[in-house]
């Protein structure tokens, strides 16, 4: 699932055709490279803002982020943003809230 594809939030969407792992409470969707650095992402959340993210899910270096529809998108998060992770740099593709 690609979050920017579908704005839903992925129980009305093909994600459990993904492989998907649950970790540290968020739901990591993952595409065909599996890259692990996701974990390092998450890791670097503080534990409010983790409680707050739903699932997410890397592409090419592009991050898409869906949060619990009861809270607020932290601004460092918002969509267009660049995040650095491990050795890269990701974007943030989609931050939405799950519909």
């Amino acid at each position: 699932m690609y979050i920017s594809h579908y704005k839903k939030s992925f129980r009305n969407t093909t994600v459990f055709n993904n492989p998907c792992s649950l970790y540290n409470g968020v739901l990591v969707i993952w595409d065909d490279d599996f890259d692990d650095r996701i974990f390092d992402f998450i890791n670097s959340l503080s534990e409010p803002v983790r409680k707050m993210l739903l699932a997410c899910s890397e592409r090419k270096g592009m991050l898409e982020l869906i949060w619990k529809r009861d809270t607020f998108i932290p601004t460092f998060y918002n969509q267009g943003n660049y995040y650095d992770v491990a050795t890269d740099t990701w974007y943030i593709q989609a931050s939405v809230y799950e519909e």
